[in-house]
């Protein structure tokens, strides 16, 4: 079958170009689907292996019928070795063939959002939780551990850490728990929960053991450039954490050096 039979002149002209990458802008009905079959089959008349083509598309529908079409040209063989479908089927099929590289068995299984709140459901029910103290949300974006504080803050509500916190500040919940990017978790609960009066700067805490019990630390090295001032509402913070932890014990203050290094710490510290 010859490959431009049918086609216009500027459908022609798609099918046949050789200059490199090409956009074609097209409205309804216009074609499309023909002109990009018709120049995947132009393309294994002209030498080109199939295995060398990648088409995505919508639906694992669409690319059926893709391929049907271009076998019926060149045949069902080069059509079947096509790498076409839709863009999860493809790169699926490509981790299933690499799942080496990434540490995966070859069985493994990609959850859609339907998959993954089903099996949140199932293990709630295995762990006979009480269903009026949790709530599955569902949400279109992720806070990345590589991202900045302020590109974590700029997902805005679409993350769970997000949602997490301003369902503290609504009252919804008392605290939030997160295994995820301290820095963006520290920012978003400052824009979120806002400040305390007269406390300038939020502070991360921990608790590390001494010889006689556990020590409140502020603020793990998060502040290097620290006023005074912040030193000194980081010490009544840690104070007032260690007294709501132990309250019959009273506690000590004191200035814990990041390091005695010529490179380490500033001025102050």
């Amino acid at each position: 079958m010859n490959v431009l039979e049918g086609l216009n002149k500027a459908q022609i002209q798609a099918v046949q170009s050789d200059g490199g990458p090409m956009m074609v802008i097209a409205g309804a009905g216009s074609g499309k689907t023909k002109v990009l079959t018709h120049r995947i089959a132009f393309l294994i008349e002209n030498g080109v292996d199939p295995f060398n083509i990648l088409a995505l598309t919508f639906t694992n529908k669409a690319a059926k019928e893709m391929k049907d079409r271009i076998g019926a040209m060149v045949g069902p063989g080069d059509a079947k070795n096509i790498w076409m479908g839709t863009f999860h089927s493809i790169f699926a099929r490509i981790l299933r063939m690499e799942h080496e590289r990434i540490g995966y068995p070859s069985n493994f299984t990609i959850y859609d959002t339907y998959d993954s709140e089903k099996l949140i459901t199932n293990i709630v029910k295995e762990m006979n939780l009480n269903k009026d103290f949790y709530e599955i949300i569902h949400t279109q974006d992720v806070v990345k551990s590589a991202d900045s504080p302020l590109e974590a803050a700029k997902r805005g509500k679409k993350t769970s850490m997000w949602l997490s916190i301003e369902s503290v500040k609504n009252k919804e919940t008392d605290i939030v728990i997160s295994a995820g990017n301290t820095g963006a978790l520290l920012v978003i609960a400052k824009l979120n929960l806002k400040m305390l009066e007269n406390i300038d700067r939020p502070a991360l805490s921990a608790l590390w053991p001494n010889k006689k019990g556990m020590s409140v630390v502020l603020d793990l090295g998060a502040n290097i450039e620290c006023s005074s001032k912040n030193l000194l509402d980081f010490s009544i913070m840690g104070a007032s954490l260690f007294t709501s932890l132990y309250p019959q014990e009273k506690p000590n203050v004191a200035l814990l050096n990041i390091g005695s290094e010529e490179l380490k710490g500033n001025e102050i510290i």
